[in-house]
């Protein structure tokens, strides 16, 4: 794979020694083709049946995983049934969900080059498990950090799965990581997960350049760190560079 690879994308990798991979966006389109919202119907409706009574922009909510946060603030038993509800369906999305093109030839550059990967996801680990079992990833990620390693009312999901991943490969901090993700709520345009200095694009999400960990997102117009909208661009840039620098 060849592509042009502009020198400060070239510079944040020649220096990475650790690459944090989310599951969901990066490596897969995890829930490609399953109804999430019904997940989340079926969260208000264990909620509705137990006598509880929410707002209607609470009840509409179609994200399974705000639902399952808004269980648990209901009470800790509404929430492991919400949890568990969400749990299964992941195990069930495991074996549907689509591999983003390049994901496995990023995970063997990593691999060839000596890096230290991680997958990472707000997802249960053992549907992350399974997936990279199912593909025949497993062995080229060194560990996995799933939502059951946050607090189960996070604020900020991706900076404290990032920091259990710091203490998942026994360094606190390590120097020089890179996480490759699309722009979500995983990153806090005020918050950085590791290191102290952080460079946004418009506020959205953040580069993380504390020496620590650098965050190459996958962005709309007017990247930080390159011009790219898809997580095969995102994922080719990583490939094209990663090798060259085994």
């Amino acid at each position: 794979m060849s592509m042009r690879v502009r020198p400060h994308v070239a510079r944040v990798l020649a220096r990475t020694h650790t690459v944090l991979i989310p599951l969901d966006g990066t490596l897969c389109d995890f829930f490609r083709g399953v109804d999430t919202a019904a997940i989340a119907n079926g969260i208000y409706e264990m909620l509705f049946s137990a006598g509880h009574r929410m707002s209607v922009l609470t009840a509409i909510e179609p994200d399974p995983l705000a639902k399952m946060g808004y269980a648990y603030s209901v009470g800790p038993n509404y929430g492991a049934q919400a949890e568990e509800m969400v749990r299964e369906a992941e195990l069930a999305a495991a074996t549907t969900a689509v591999p983003a093109s390049g994901a496995q030839e990023v995970l063997q550059a990593c691999r060839a080059s000596g890096r230290r990967v991680v997958v990472v996801g707000d997802t249960c680990s053992a549907a992350i498990e399974a997936y990279l079992d199912l593909h025949g990833l497993r062995h080229l990620a060194e560990a996995v950090v799933g939502r059951e390693q946050r607090p189960v009312l996070s604020e900020w999901p991706g900076a404290d799965l990032a920091r259990q991943a710091v203490k998942a490969l026994g360094a606190e901090p390590f120097p020089n990581s890179l996480v490759l993700s699309p722009p979500s709520r995983w990153w806090a345009p005020t918050r950085p997960a590791v290191g102290e200095q952080g460079c946004g694009d418009r506020g959205q999400t953040q580069a993380l350049q504390g020496g620590q960990i650098h965050h190459l997102t996958v962005q709309g117009r007017g990247s930080h760190f390159n011009r790219v909208t898809t997580p095969r661009s995102i994922l080719s840039v990583a490939v094209s560079t990663l090798s060259a620098h085994e």
